[in-house]
C-alpha cells in the first residue's frame, strides 16, 4: 500500500500536484489513480489540455518509489467499482502509517 502523489503541467507549461487516494491497474494494462476532483482540478485541468502526467507512488513503512509518466493521460469519472477500490486502499493506508506511529 502506498502513499500517491498525480502531475501534470498545463499547455503554457505551469505545473500542478494533488495527492492520489487509489490506484488500480485496468484489464488492458493501462493505470487508473482516483483523486478528489476539488483537489485535483487543476491537474484534471492540465491532463485534459496535454495528456501529460506522472504519478509517484511511495510506500511509507519502505520508502520503496515508483515514478510512471505518461502522454496519453485521460480524465473521466470514477465508476462504483473504483469508488469502493480506492476506499479499501485508503484504509489499507491508514493501518499501514498506523505501525509508523500515524
Amino acid at each position: 500500500v502506498s502513499s500517491a502523489r498525480v502531475g501534470s503541467a498545463d499547455a503554457g507549461g505551469r505545473p500542478s500536484i494533488c495527492r492520489g487516494l487509489g490506484t488500480r491497474i485496468e484489464p488492458d494494462g493501462s493505470v487508473s489513480v482516483a483523486f478528489s476532483r476539488k483537489a485535483g482540478l487543476e491537474v484534471a485541468e492540465a491532463i485534459v489540455q496535454t495528456g501529460h502526467v506522472s504519478v509517484v507512488w511511495a510506500r511509507p513503512t519502505t520508502h520503496r518509489t515508483l515514478h510512471l509518466k505518461g502522454r496519453d493521460g485521460r480524465v473521466q469519472a470514477a465508476d462504483a467499482a473504483m469508488v469502493a477500490h480506492t476506499f479499501a486502499h485508503m484504509e489499507c493506508f491508514a493501518r499501514e502509517i498506523e505501525t509508523l506511529g500515524f
